[in-house]
């Protein structure tokens, strides 16, 4: 009896063993910086301000609202300019950080621990926002670096003696401007 193509089983297709996803089409620019700028899930209690400056989500709130400036007649009708407040005490920065960057914030710091970034300078609610966060990411990469310590010094023997020098020398030339005395 001869085997037949029934009694074999029909081999099976090998199978990765990730299943692969395509990644989606990309329709535009914009669709492709949306991408860019959307956070992985593991990263998203924290907000990346700008490399090596990361903040708890929990301490930043965004808000919108109308601007004025450039945009004709749409500027009456969107709310594009936006207003970033952090809160502080939620930023996770250390004590001497925390109080070079109050400094630093001056009249964008409230009495209530909180920094308040507003820009209205661009005609889409994203680059505003954009522009309060690269601002806020300034504001505490400046207060994380810090201030050189001023170390007294005593002028030296020479410089005492040459500034003494230039003192008495300008002296004489004054003195020999004056009238002769009656003497």
């Amino acid at each position: 009896m001869t085997a037949s193509s029934e009694d074999k089983p029909a081999p099976e297709p090998q199978r990765d063993p990730v299943p692969r996803q395509s990644p989606a089409p990309i329709r535009s620019e914009r669709d492709a910086l949306d991408a860019a700028r959307r956070p992985d899930p593991a990263s998203a209690a924290f907000t990346q301000l700008a490399p090596g400056v990361r903040v708890p989500s929990a301490a930043l709130s965004l808000t919108f609202s109308r601007a004025g400036g450039p945009g004709g007649q749409n500027v009456n009708k969107t709310s594009t300019r936006a207003q970033l407040s952090a809160d502080m005490g939620k930023l996770g920065l250390p004590r001497d950080v925390l109080a070079r960057l109050a400094a630093l914030a001056g009249s964008r710091a409230t009495p209530d621990g909180r920094i308040v970034i507003a820009s209205g300078v661009h005609r889409s609610q994203r680059l505003n926002a954009d522009e309060c966060q690269r601002r806020l990411a300034q504001l505490i990469q400046k207060a994380r670096t810090r201030p050189k310590t001023r170390r007294a010094t005593k002028p030296t023997a020479g410089s005492k003696r040459r500034r003494i020098e230039g003192k008495k020398r300008r002296g004489d030339l004054k003195r020999s401007r004056r009238r002769p005395s009656d003497d």
